[in-house]
């Protein structure tokens, strides 16, 4: 076999480029395209003995799932300081480092390496980006890069050697390093205090060091049992002598939570399981770095929170579902899990778990002060309007599938299929409410001038009764009959307890033409709102009877080289093509307003009969609001490849413009500008002609109608019917009239 890659294998992205991405087999693989291509960065990098090659199992119980595939790299790093600096750690124990970005590899393996277990810990120092330790049975630490390795403790472990036989016996035989027994399976160094060394054993053993590894203690709590397994240490980021340990015994039968604090440096210890079932067994405990006493714990079933430092645990809900969390992070303000097979999951904002607290319950509401949000952009393809069912966009090279649901709010949420779910684009605002509002709720955004750049309202449905139901995706009709969607600005959320609203940083849309038929959907996007530059921002809630307001920021996209001057000289070019394009769709949608009056007034004119001065009138002032439209809107578009077929009128032009200029983030071109101008320059034309029109021909128009005669409501004069006379009646009458 030329490459092997473990079930667990190593995915990694470099710290340097978020284009680049590494994945482990027993070699190393790079791709820069997003997976299109691959390129072998290494050789092997494992002993690749071929004597533990063999199928996994032998031959009653093989084991093909590729879990216990052996010789493959496990554990893989780049230098965060460095780039090209590359650390590889095998199943087998081999360590490798590259300083060439891979072109050549080094063997740095520590001597008197003992026992590694296959899940065996490499720790960067928080204090030392050159500091690298890693965990066998013993401590290694490294300065330089693993030219050299050093011990820093004695055998950190029980070292029983009835437990250090071959794994699974005589039959079914375990090599893969998986089994390996008797190693430190928990290691952390104190990021407040430099020196400060944890480790844990996964046989049951906690020890501390406080003079950078020269001496070690054993400080195993009381109470926890013998063979636990220590699965994760987490040095607290607040004080040097808080750590917290979480462990289990679930392969003792024994699955009770097992969650430890120490103040001290492990002289005492408190269990702190309050609140997580007796039968929930956990696997991993983190500190929140920006609020002490907050703590977020991993159990077999989800995920738990602790407001008050491990007191009392309440499970934290949402669409989590029921699955092991092998381990969490806190990235900024994101909370991180590690599922057992059921992919990474994110909580995208932490702020109301940082911020809640006593008086938040005590209130009746409480708007929690937004995180800052980064203005990426995203790109997720064509567009095209959801049908029920799948959907499809071409993101690039990739295609996605999705079905698009409405939430209660009117939210439309697209719900990847095949693919992840992308964090919310956009500003998330959260807020708290003791009991579901009774009457409507606002929720305004405001630029650092206090000036209002938009407003929700909340829904009326869902204060006087249940909040309404989502309603089904849109059927496409066929050409031709396609009729642009009865917008729906997001509704304010109101329900009793945690409310989330995603502003888009967007200005109001422009006006949608009515009636436009089959072409709406080609300007759908260029009719979104400009986005606001990066800077400072307000919230205002009003709520409850309450006004609240928070802060909150938008920066810009780190990758992006324009300042802030070209961006907010941007978003003032879109705004006013956004404003044009505005007025534009507003003259085009009176104009189709008073055709419609027209043909009405047309219509009656005619039934009534002797109303030629009329019906003339009413076809002189159609031509002339006709001569503007058709210079404002191409009305021959009847579909959306009718766009493609005659040209593009006034409207399209701004339309495109306002794509153009709010593509990427940079400063407008001359050409935008001068583009605009001349556009601009058109449209105010026929916008001062449909001025001039109403003001002189409607109102002529108007006057005329009244002296008509002709009555504003008519319901057209109802032709009877004449009955046929049956044939046996005719032949009666006939007859009679004989006779007499």
């Amino acid at each position: 076999v030329k490459y092997r890659f473990q079930w667990t294998a190593p995915v990694a992205l470099s710290p340097h480029d978020p284009n680049m991405l590494y994945h482990c087999g027993n070699r190393i693989f790079r791709t820069r395209d997003e997976g299109e291509t691959w390129e072998v960065i290494s050789p092997d990098l494992t002993r690749n003995d071929k004597s533990r090659l063999a199928p996994s199992g032998g031959p009653i119980t093989k084991d093909n799932t590729g879990a216990e595939y052996y010789c493959t790299v496990f554990a893989f790093a780049e230098s965060p300081v460095e780039r090209g600096v590359l650390w590889a750690g095998s199943d087998d124990g081999l360590v490798h480092v590259s300083r060439d970005d891979g072109k050549t590899w080094k063997n740095v393996t520590p001597k008197g390496i003992g026992a590694w277990a296959l899940m065996s810990i490499i720790d960067a120092s928080p204090h030392d980006p050159n500091v690298l330790y890693h965990c066998g049975n013993r401590i290694f630490r490294t300065r330089n890069e693993g030219e050299s390795w050093d011990a820093i403790s004695p055998d950190l472990t029980r070292n029983d050697r009835s437990r250090l036989a071959p794994s699974g016996g005589p039959i079914t035989k375990d090599n893969t390093g998986a089994e390996y027994y008797c190693t430190v399976f928990a290691f952390a160094e104190s990021p407040v205090q430099r020196g400060v060394l944890w480790a844990g054993s996964d046989d049951g053993l906690v020890h501390v060091s406080r003079d950078d590894g020269k001496t070690w203690k054993n400080v195993t709590p009381k109470g926890i049992g013998r063979w636990a397994l220590m699965s994760i240490i987490d040095a607290s980021p607040h004080d040097a002598g808080t750590a917290y340990l979480a462990a289990n015994r679930y392969k003792q039968d024994d699955f009770r939570p097992y969650l430890f604090k120490t103040k001290d440096y492990g002289r005492t210890w408190t269990k702190v399981t309050s609140g997580i079932p007796d039968d929930d067994f956990t696997r991993v405990i983190r500190a929140d770095p920006a609020k002490p006493g907050l703590l977020y714990a991993g159990t077999e079933t989800g995920v738990y929170v602790s407001f008050d430092d491990g007191r009392r645990w309440q499970r934290l809900g949402g669409n989590l579902p029921v699955v092991p969390i092998h381990d969490l992070v806190i990235k900024d303000d994101d909370l991180v899990l590690g599922t057992h097979g059921r992919a990474f999951w994110v909580l995208d904002d932490l702020q109301p778990l940082r911020q809640y607290g006593a008086q938040v319950a005590r209130g009746r509401a409480h708007l929690f002060e937004p995180k800052v949000t980064v203005r990426y952009r995203t790109d997720m393809g064509f567009a095209s309007p959801p049908k029920i069912g799948k959907n499809y966009r071409m993101t690039g090279a990739t295609m996605v599938t999705y079905r698009q649901r409405e939430q209660p709010t009117g939210e439309k949420v697209a719900v990847n299929i095949d693919a992840g779910t992308n964090p919310p684009t956009g500003v998330l605002v959260q807020y708290w409410l003791r009991d579901k509002a009774k009457a409507e709720a606002t929720l305004a955004f405001l630029d650092a001038r206090g000036k209002l750049i938009r407003e929700f309202k909340s829904d009326p449905k869902a204060i006087d009764g249940e909040q309404r139901k989502p309603e089904p995706p849109q059927k496409t009709p066929p050409e031709g009959t396609a009729q642009p969607p009865e917008t729906k600005d997001p509704k304010v959320p109101v329900v009793a307890g945690l409310n989330r609203f995603l502003w888009n940083m967007r200005h109001p849309d422009a006006a949608k033409i009515e009636g436009e038929g089959g072409t709406w959907e080609a300007f759908e996007a260029q009719l979104a709102g400009p986005q606001v530059p990066p800077g400072p921002y307000r919230v205002r809630l009003k709520v409850a009877g309450e006004t609240l307001e928070a802060p909150f920021e938008i920066r810009r996209d780190p990758r992006v080289s324009a300042t802030p001057q070209d961006l907010e000289a941007q978003t003032a070019l879109a705004l006013k093509v956004s404003q044009k394009l505005d007025e534009t769709h507003q003259a085009i949608n009176a104009i189709r307003r008073l055709k419609t009056q027209l043909d009405a007034w047309e219509a009656r004119a005619k039934e009534q009969g002797g109303q030629t001065r009329l019906a003339r009138a009413a076809a002189s002032l159609r031509q002339k609001a006709s001569a503007i439209e058709v210079e404002l809107v191409q009305v021959k578009a009847k579909s959306r490849q009718d766009t493609l077929n005659y040209p593009a009128k006034l409207n399209a032009k701004l339309a495109s413009l306002g794509g153009y200029i709010g593509g990427a983030d940079f400063a407008p071109t001359k050409a935008m500008r001068e583009v605009f101008a001349d556009v601009s320059k058109r449209v105010d034309a026929q916008i001062a002609k449909w001025d001039a029109l109403v003001k002189a021909d409607v109102v002529a128009f108007d006057k005329l109608v009244r002296s008509s005669g002709v009555p504003a409501v008519g319901a057209g004069k109802a032709k009877r019917s004449v009955r046929p006379v049956p044939p046996t009646r005719a032949r009666a009458r006939t007859a009679a009239a004989t006779r007499t």
